[in-house]
């Protein structure tokens, strides 16, 4: 399965998602998440060293993650993932400020993009792509084959 089409609808049609990760004592913890880039490996996303999201990934690297897009319960598309996520460091961080500008009203200045760090989530265990209608909903394995749904993901 060419899971590409999902990762652009995430990063470009839902951009922030919400993000599951476990501290310390095995409990779960969520936070809003902004996705800002994809390719054929994976999606990319930020977070400052000083944060605890940033913490929790790099003791574990698990994270499952949700987006929805739509007006209501009856008329939208989720997409969720499970997968491992892990640093890759700074050097993406100029293309991630070039492809979201509002970034830089968050943080003005070289300084305040020091404690920046890119993570990429590239391990793809699982993905499940639904639509509030029952016989619509299905889980993809991105080892597996394509859903005949899928069509219905290009909306």
């Amino acid at each position: 399965m060419n899971a590409e089409p999902y990762l652009k609808f995430l990063v470009e049609e839902i951009h922030s998602v919400i993000f599951a990760t476990i501290d310390t004592q095995g409990h779960p913890l969520t936070c809003a998440i902004d996705l800002m880039d994809h390719d054929a490996h994976g999606l990319y996303f930020l977070t400052a060293t000083g944060k605890s999201f940033y913490h929790r990934l790099k003791r574990d690297g698990h994270i499952a993650l949700s987006g929805m897009k739509g007006k209501d319960t009856l008329s939208c598309v989720s997409i969720s993932l499970q997968g491992q996520a892990r640093e890759i460091g700074t050097a993406r961080l100029p293309r991630l400020f070039a492809l979201n500008p509002y970034m830089e009203k968050i943080y003005p200045t070289e300084a305040s993009r020091r404690a920046d760090r890119v993570l990429h989530r590239a391990r793809q265990r699982r993905m499940v792509r639904s639509v509030q209608k029952p016989d619509q909903a299905r889980i993809l394995r991105f080892r597996g084959h394509c859903s005949k749904n899928e069509r219905l993901f290009r909306q």
